[in-house]
């Protein structure tokens, strides 16, 4: 590069992109894929800007060009057609807002929960508290290619039903009306719930001498052979359907059995009755690999059944064929439906000072020292 009575050798450029450079012109291609390109690019920029200003060169920043090359047209990705378009719902097939008294309204001060306090927070396992993965030689090998099931040949695999054989949808008089609001079972009161149980109520897990250990190899009772597996029935030995003046007809409104109670519901158990986790020197340690069960071999797997022995469908006389639209039950009338309760009969949520605090930090029960973990096997 030749300026005024000097001339400035432009090769010693750190430049990482492609650089094409002619007397005093230079450009710089790059191919953007992601953002470490990106950064790649403007890297090689800041090395031109601070090499120009270590010769005393200023750049012309009027002529400077950003070219972006556009996609090619296989990369262009051709609009849908006019059948792959989805049509917009029509005007009865879009939901109606929900009206103003159908919307909840939101809880009120009082009834939202304050957050844990600080020493409240369980503080996370430490360092010899987290249990190691498992070693190499613990890990289960996959299944070799002998041992894996063959898939069902072309003429095992069973042949999809007729049109004929389809049950069609029951109509609208067929559909079951739901319960009136007077037969939706109420939820118990807080007196009726039943506190937990409390901790010395608890029953204590078995120890680890008192734990049946697993059977062992020899042990284990071998699959029946494939001249002992039992033979589907034949077609005349099946039990063809009822008829329709066999079936027993569904039980009268008058002879459903009314739901229990409010003060009928059993309450749940307390906190104090309920059973605690084993402990980590309780819990059965897993099976070695000598005491894993082997799979089945390739002549032990039972075939499956031909095709002369698979039951037929049903013929379309036997099927039973719906109820009438006159043994349909209707629905309630708009006078027996039951009014929902006025305001001043709903119970207010429990107060502040009513609601159990949660246990102090002192009466957590703290993690088992790493002495007291159990080695793997």
């Amino acid at each position: 590069m030749h300026t005024g009575s000097r001339i400035v050798y432009i090769n010693d450029l750190p430049i990482e992109n492609y650089m094409n450079m002619f007397a005093d012109d230079a450009k710089i291609l790059g191919k953007i894929g992601d953002a470490d390109d990106c950064n790649a690019l403007q890297i090689d920029l800041d090395k031109i800007s601070a090499w120009s200003d270590m010769w005393q060169m200023e750049l012309n920043a009027p002529r400077r060009h950003q070219v972006q090359a556009p996609p090619r047209r296989d990369q262009v990705q051709a609009p849908p057609r006019r059948d792959q378009v989805q049509a917009p719902p029509r005007r009865d097939q879009v939901q109606a807002p929900p009206r103003r008294d159908q919307v909840q309204a939101p809880p009120r001060r009082d009834q939202v929960q304050a957050p844990p306090r600080r020493d409240q927070v369980q503080a996370p396992p430490r360092r010899d508290q987290v249990q190691a993965p498992p070693r190499r030689d613990q890990v289960q090998a996959p299944p070799r290619r002998d041992q894996v099931q063959a898939p069902p040949r072309r003429d095992q695999v069973q042949a999809p039903p007729r049109r004929d054989q389809v049950q069609a949808p029951p109509r609208r008089d067929q559909v079951q009306a739901p319960p009136r609001r007077d037969q939706v079972q109420a939820p118990p009161r807080r007196d009726q719930v039943q506190a937990p149980p409390r901790r010395d109520q608890v029953q204590a897990p078995p120890r680890r001498d008192q734990v049946q250990a697993p059977p062992r190899r020899d042990q284990v009772q071998a699959p029946p052979r494939r001249d002992q597996v039992q033979a589907p029935p034949r077609r005349d030995q099946v039990q063809a359907p009822p008829r329709r003046d066999q079936v027993q007809a569904p039980p009268r409104r008058d002879q459903v059995q009314a739901p229990p109670r409010r003060d009928q519901v059993q309450a749940p158990p307390r906190r104090d009755q309920v059973q605690a986790p084993p402990r980590r020197d309780q819990v059965q340690a897993p099976p070695r690999r000598d005491q894993v069960q082997a799979p089945p071999r390739r002549d032990q797997v039972q075939a499956p059944p031909r095709r002369d022995q698979v039951q037929a469908p049903p013929r379309r006389d036997q099927v039973q064929a719906p109820p009438r639209r006159d043994q349909v039950q209707a629905p309630p009338r708009r006078d027996q439906v039951q009014a929902p309760p006025r305001r001043d009969q709903v119970q207010a949520p429990p107060r502040r000072d009513q609601v159990q605090a949660p246990p102090r930090r002192d009466q957590v029960q703290a993690p088992p020292r790493r002495d007291q973990v159990q080695a793997p096997l």
